[in-house]
């Protein structure tokens, strides 16, 4: 309903390694789905932290993984700021859990991420207790090629 222009460094953050944890967990039942839960909310906090600690938001979650946004403010920043703090911000996960071991089994999650800076539109469209914000524009397009290439 609402439409903006959005300027800023986008992030898409994939994880793989969850189907094969998913898999090595399912024969033990009711426990090993209440382990899976409990990585993947462990893993996915500790990303998140670290977006958040880089002034960054998260805007969507699809499946494994997750879409960020570090706006550009023009009363705050330079305009290389945004992009700045999203590389810094990449980095630091790549470097903290690109090869994290899940404990207790052969498995390893990774991440990998494709990074961009433009402009956006951006949509927020709110119903009945619940809201969603959808971004659409060209940096969107290049992110996906990246992380097929990370």
């Amino acid at each position: 309903k609402d439409c903006t222009q959005v300027e800023g460094a986008i992030a898409f953050v994939d994880i793989s390694g969850f189907s094969a944890l998913a898999n090595a967990l399912a024969n033990q039942g009711a426990k090993g789905a209440m382990l899976m839960s409990k990585y993947i909310n462990d893993y996915l906090a500790r990303l998140i932290e670290v977006v958040y600690s880089s002034s960054g938001d998260i805007v969507a979650f699809a499946g494994d993984a997750f879409l960020a946004l570090w706006e550009y403010n023009p009363t705050r920043d330079t305009q290389r700021a945004p992009l700045m703090r999203a590389t810094q911000c990449v980095l630091k996960l790549q470097e903290k859990f690109s090869r994290y071991q899940v404990p207790g089994t052969s498995i390893v999650l990774k991440t990998h991420a494709g990074l961009d800076y433009g402009s956006f539109l951006g949509f927020l469209i709110e119903g009945p207790g619940r809201s969603l914000y959808l971004l659409a524009g060209r940096p969107l397009a290049f992110i996906g090629t990246a992380v097929d290439a990370a």
